[in-house]
C-alpha cells in the first residue's frame, strides 16, 4: 500500500510539473504570436502620418531623440522646443528596387518621397541609396530639397534580389563616415528605409550593418510596406525601436495617402550648409 501510494504521489507531481511546463511554453507562444500579430498590424493612415510627422520629421520635441526623451524628464517644455527648433538633419534615404516590389509600386514610393520632403524642415539635407542586388548611392547629402527630388525623380527600378546589408554598409562608410558627402558636424543623423520585406543576399549580416549604424548615434526608422510581410521581425530588429522608428502602410499608394496628412513643417529654423 505505501509503495503504491508513493507511485501514484510521484505520477501526480510528474504531471503537475510538465502541466505547469507546458503552460509556460503555450503562453510564451502566445505571447511570441501576439508581437508578430502587433507588428503585422496596419494602424489608421492618419495614425501613421500623425507618427511620421512627430518622431522621423521633428514635429514634437521628442522628435530630437524619442529614446532620450522618454528617459529624461528634467528639462523644461520650453528647453525642449528650443533644442527642437534649432534642430537639423542628415537624413538618407534608402530605397528597396527589387523585384518583390513591382515596378508601379517601386515609382509610387518615390512619388510618396518627393512629398514627404515637402513637409519637412527646410534645413534637413538628403542622400539616396537604392538598393536590389547590390547598394547603389544614388546622391550625397543635398540642399535644397529640390535638389534631391530632382535625383529621386531620375532613380530607375532594378527589380532583382534583396540585398540590404550592402546598402546599410555603404550607408556607414559612404555617406555618414566620408567627411566628403556632405554631411554635417551636428546634425541628427537618420535613416530611412523603405521596403516590403526580408533580405536575401548575407542576410545574415543585416542586422549586424544596422548595428554599426546604430553605434554611431544613426537612428534606423524602417517604413514597412505590406498587408502581410514576410521577414517583418527582421524589419522591426532593423529599426532603432519599434514604437517611435517603425512605420507600416499596406501599400505604396496608402503611403501617398498617409504623407498627404502629414502637415507642412512651420517651425522656423536656421539653415547650416556645411
Amino acid at each position: 500500500m505505501e509503495t503504491s501510494a508513493v507511485v501514484v504521489m510521484l505520477c501526480v507531481s510528474f504531471v503537475a510539473v510538465f502541466g505547469n511546463v507546458r503552460k509556460k511554453d503555450l503562453n510564451r507562444g502566445m505571447n511570441e504570436l501576439s508581437e508578430s500579430d502587433y507588428l503585422q498590424e496596419l494602424p489608421p493612415k492618419a495614425k501613421t502620418a500623425e507618427k511620421i510627422h512627430r518622431f522621423f520629421l521633428g514635429g514634437c520635441a521628442a522628435s530630437i531623440h524619442p529614446l532620450w526623451y522618454a528617459r529624461d524628464k528634467s528639462n523644461t517644455r520650453k528647453k525642449r522646443l528650443v533644442k527642437s527648433r534649432n534642430s537639423y538633419y542628415d537624413v538618407a534615404f534608402l530605397i528597396d528596387a527589387s523585384g518583390s516590389i513591382k515596378e508601379k509600386d517601386f515609382y509610387n514610393g518615390i512619388k510618396a518621397l518627393n512629398i514627404l520632403i515637402t513637409k519637412a524642415k527646410i534645413s534637413t539635407k538628403y542622400a539616396v541609396i537604392t538598393f536590389s542586388e547590390k547598394g547603389d548611392i544614388k546622391s550625397f547629402f543635398m540642399w535644397p530639397p529640390s535638389k534631391i527630388r530632382a535625383v529621386l525623380k531620375t532613380t530607375e527600378y532594378q527589380g532583382f534580389r534583396t540585398n540590404t546589408q550592402d546598402a546599410l554598409r555603404k550607408c556607414r562608410q559612404g555617406l555618414f563616415m566620408n567627411s566628403s558627402s556632405g554631411a554635417r558636424r551636428g546634425s541628427y543623423k537618420r535613416v530611412l528605409i523603405v521596403t516590403d520585406g526580408r533580405s536575401n543576399i548575407k542576410n545574415e549580416l543585416t542586422l549586424y550593418r544596422a548595428a554599426k549604424l546604430k553605434n554611431y548615434h544613426i537612428e534606423i526608422f524602417v517604413l514597412a510596406v505590406g498587408k502581410y510581410i514576410q521577414g517583418i521581425d527582421e524589419l522591426a530588429e532593423l529599426a532603432t525601436s519599434k514604437q517611435w522608428h517603425l512605420f507600416r502602410v499596406e501599400t505604396m499608394e496608402g503611403l501617398i495617402e498617409v504623407v498627404k496628412m502629414i502637415p507642412p513643417n512651420r517651425i522656423r529654423t536656421k539653415v547650416v550648409i556645411t
